[in-house]
């Protein structure tokens, strides 16, 4: 009865314990994704937006139109009207064949991105990007990539001002 028993808790606790080692490496997974900012990231969005917003209001008051350009560098086009949290941007420089290279940011050092092209801002990492879209001269269109990364145009996942 005893050896029943014995086998009985022995079976219990290698049941519990592999469980508790399935949940905490689905939750584990989740943090590597980030998923435990997803409020936190809600809010620098809305905030980054709000900026954005601002120099692009501040750009049409000096030049009687939103910026032309479209997709992730627009940027690039309002920096000067107004200032980002270095944290939140991200740049690329080109190389010879074209392609597009991450510009590595200095570690312990400010990042002056204002003399710099091809820059973007990310919320939290160089992935979940933010998108503009020039609509017309009195209207644009603003949003960043959802959780899964792909630009939809302003659809699916993706978060609009």
């Amino acid at each position: 009865m005893k050896k029943k028993k014995l086998i009985l808790y022995l079976s219990l606790i290698v049941f519990l314990c592999a469980g508790a080692y399935f949940i905490f490496s689905d939750y584990k997974k989740g943090l590597m994704r980030g998923e435990r900012h997803s409020g936190l990231d809600n809010i620098i969005t809305q905030e980054l937006f709000d900026s954005i917003h601002v120099g692009l209001e501040r750009y049409k008051n000096y030049y009687g139109n939103y910026p032309y350009y479209n997709g992730k560098y627009f940027i690039d086009s309002i920096k000067t009207f107004v200032a980002f949290p270095d944290v939140y941007v991200y740049a690329d420089s080109i190389n010879e064949n074209g392609e597009f290279i991450i510009v590595r940011k200095p570690v312990g050092k400010k990042f002056n991105y204002k003399n710099i092209s091809n820059t973007y801002l990310g919320i939290g990492n160089k992935d979940l990007k933010i998108i503009y879209k020039y609509l017309s001269d009195g209207s644009f269109m603003l949003y960043s990539v959802g959780e899964n990364y792909l630009d939809e145009g302003g659809e699916g996942d993706d978060v609009l001002y």
